[in-house]
């Protein structure tokens, strides 16, 4: 019965041209040291007798194995994935062995030397470390925590030393408080030969608080939020400047395209404007995320569509779960801002 009921789901995703999974986000933890002003994660409250056990993890990495499209990315993030340093490493080495492309994305507070050397070892491919500003007085302020740019910069020296194939990138976002910082931040990066691409995001409401369409009048948060949006824009055609000449030159470290771009400036002058002009990116485009209770999802703010815990990757992949979610992703009318960021699609 379990069979011809997995059947009938790869008969309808071959009609609906469902892909099969080609990279996933593992989060192995939503705890964090730092105290973001974009984010609230570390007020989260974990519940570790919910995580899977070590041998789940595997379990579940062989079922990707068997089934997934390959190449197959896993990124592992949080939280702050090196705060539990030993099953990073551990599901890291086991996914490496198995040919998948190994991505952390990390705060790189914790990144001394002997962890890099760990990591390298472990089969890391691509390190993306998140850098507001290179003003230490800046990015401590934006951080809660002192020091981690002196951090950031000492992991990419490490990296360059013991993993010169490990590819380093650098992520930000664009908010009124680093406005003044970005093209700086930018021209590091195309002079540092370590690093291989920086990548743009749009600030948006802080991760983990309650869901408000105007939260960029709270009170707690409208700092965040540009005062004057012609300033940030110009920043912004800077970029795009820049991006232009490096596509002219034939190379380049701005990840995010011109076209992505002009879609931070529509956000910033007009917050509220409805963003899709298509079905929303999660539907169909091959990725999924796990949370540290194992849950799996295509949409942080849809239902799970599975458990690694009690279901491998190809049974959650057709289940009448995934097609209640993809339905209810389908028909979506919420003005949602990660597709103007990470889920952004060129239509």
């Amino acid at each position: 019965m379990i069979e011809n009921t997995k059947e009938n789901h790869l008969k309808e995703s071959k009609m609906m041209e469902i892909k099969k999974p080609n990279s996933c986000i593992l989060l192995i933890t939503l705890r964090c040291n730092l105290r973001c002003k974009v984010c609230y994660l570390w007020a989260n409250k974990e519940d570790p007798s919910q995580y899977p056990s070590i041998d789940e993890w595997k379990r579940f990495l062989d079922s990707i194995d068997s089934f997934a499209e390959k190449p197959f990315t896993i990124i592992f993030g949080g939280g702050e994935p090196l705060l539990d340093k030993e099953k990073l490493l551990n599901l890291m080495s086991y996914a490496s062995q198995k040919g998948f492309r190994i991505s952390l994305a990390t705060s790189g507070y914790y990144m001394d030397e002997a962890t890099v050397k760990q990591l390298c070892g472990a089969g890391l491919h691509y390190c993306a470390f998140s850098l507001y500003s290179l003003s230490d007085k800046k990015q401590s302020y934006l951080r809660g925590v002192k020091g981690s740019v002196k951090r950031v910069k000492n992991a990419v020296k490490y990296f360059s030393r013991y993993g010169p194939h490990v590819e380093i990138a650098i992520d930000t976002v664009l908010m009124e408080p680093n406005r003044r910082h970005i093209l700086k931040l930018t021209e590091w990066v195309k002079n540092n030969k370590a690093v291989s691409h920086i990548m743009f995001q749009v600030v948006m409401q802080p991760f983990h608080t309650k869901p408000d369409e105007k939260w960029y009048f709270d009170g707690r948060y409208k700092f965040l939020w540009p005062k004057e949006p012609g300033k940030m824009t110009a920043v912004i055609d800077s970029l795009i400047d820049i991006k232009i000449l490096e596509e002219e030159e034939g190379g380049g470290k701005i990840n995010n395209s011109v076209a992505q771009f002009r879609i931070f400036k529509d956000y910033f002058t007009s917050p509220n404007k409805f963003i899709k002009k298509e079905v929303c990116p999660t539907y169909n485009n091959g990725n999924f995320g796990v949370a540290p209770d194992g849950a799996v999802t295509l949409c942080p703010y849809i239902k799970p569509i599975g458990n690694i815990k009690k279901q491998s990757l190809d049974e959650i992949w057709f289940s009448d779960e995934s097609r209640r979610r993809r339905e209810e992703i389908r028909h979506c009318v919420r003005n949602c801002h990660h597709i103007v960021n990470c889920w952004y699609e060129e239509e």
